[in-house]
């Protein structure tokens, strides 16, 4: 909602300030219009623009030499700049989130962006918007460049005193902004209406009906800042409260998978009483996994083996050690490999 209406509030503005920048003495009566810098697609040179108007072009080089081009130097001094990127220049991605990041969107996909692209938060420039919705999910687009790509530009400009507004992309009007909120040199929207008085002193009567819509916006933007706060440490709960649920349900499926490959001890029994002589008693029975370990006595031990391999359920039989003789009879310490799906379909 708080970025809906930001989105009126600019379009609003930016449609009154492009009327009125076409009127004789419009740079004068809006001097907090931004210029808008057209990087190239090689990066090495940029045309200047004020609303609307191709003023001329500066190559990244000139803003290093101030002895080149001395007009439009002078032009930049303490502006705030829009930097406009060359699509080529910016990674787009989309991607679906829980809806409940909708509340902040940016702080979400900064804290995943290092394991979404290539880059970390710390070095790339990144802006999502919101493309559909569903009650459960949120479908968004991500833009992000790599930040050496742009810093030359910023730190140029930086050095002439110029605050560089945003970081748009050429050919997206969906209010992309890809500088992160700290780091914009732009006044607030009473800063700005405060600028430009001159201009809202002469066409009072005129723009009489945009500013009350305005004044309104802007306090519910301040009302809004408060539920953001509240709904930026939720989202991030959402992101963690994700996480964990998705390592349960994996380690629940790793059990079920166990859990149906285990021998239930009453089969098992079963197919060895079949099985094994009548003169044979155990010791000991422990299933490992899908192995048996068996230790008795029998009269004939060495008989063992072949009669548990006569069986699909077991194979792979052998013993553990020498056969010994006490009480009369053999005792014996074997291991067998078991199936349990075998051992049903014999049984049946």
């Amino acid at each position: 909602m708080r970025k809906s209406i930001e989105k009126r509030l600019e379009t609003r503005w930016r449609g009154f300030a492009d009327c009125l920048g076409k009127l004789p003495g419009a740079r004068f009566l809006l001097p907090n219009a931004p210029l808008v810098v057209k990087i190239d697609a090689e990066g090495h040179s940029a045309s200047i623009h004020h609303l609307g108007q191709l003023l001329g072009t500066l190559s990244l080089f000139s803003l290093a030499e101030d002895s080149r081009q001395p007009s439009l130097l002078h032009l930049i001094r303490k502006r705030p700049v829009i930097l406009v990127l060359p699509e080529s220049w910016v990674l787009q991605r989309r991607l679906t989130l829980p809806a409940a990041a909708r509340g902040n969107l940016r702080q979400v996909v900064g804290f995943e962006l290092d394991r979404l692209t290539p880059f970390g938060e710390e070095q790339a420039y990144f802006d999502a918007r919101e493309l559909s919705a569903t009650p459960e999910k949120i479908r968004v687009e991500l833009l992000v460049v790599p930040r050496p790509r742009v810093q030359p530009w910023i730190g140029a400009l930086e050095r002439h005193g110029a605050g560089t507004r945003g970081l748009a992309v050429s050919g997206n009007d969906a209010g992309i902004n890809l500088l992160p909120p700290h780091q914009r040199h732009a006044p607030g929207l009473v800063a700005r209406l405060a600028g430009s008085l001159p201009l809202l002193a002469l066409s009072a009567v005129a723009g009489s009906a945009l500013w009350l819509p305005l004044w309104q916006a802007h306090h519910q933007l301040e009302a809004l800042k408060a539920e953001e706060a509240r709904l930026r440490v939720a989202s991030t709960e959402v992101l963690d409260l994700q996480r964990r649920l998705e390592h349960q349900l994996s380690e629940l499926e790793k059990t079920a998978e166990r859990w149906k490959s285990a021998a239930e001890p009453l089969e098992l029994l079963a197919q060895l009483s079949r099985l094994l002589p009548r003169d044979t008693f155990l010791r000991q029975l422990r299933l490992e996994g899908n192995r048996l370990i068996l230790q008795g006595l029998s009269t004939q031990a060495s008989q063992l083996i072949a009669l548990l391999e006569s069986s699909p359920a077991f194979e792979h039989a052998r013993f553990l050690s020498p056969i010994t003789h006490q009480e009369g009879k053999e005792l014996f310490h074997l291991t067998v490999g078991y199936h349990p799906s075998s051992g049903r379909a014999d049984h049946e």
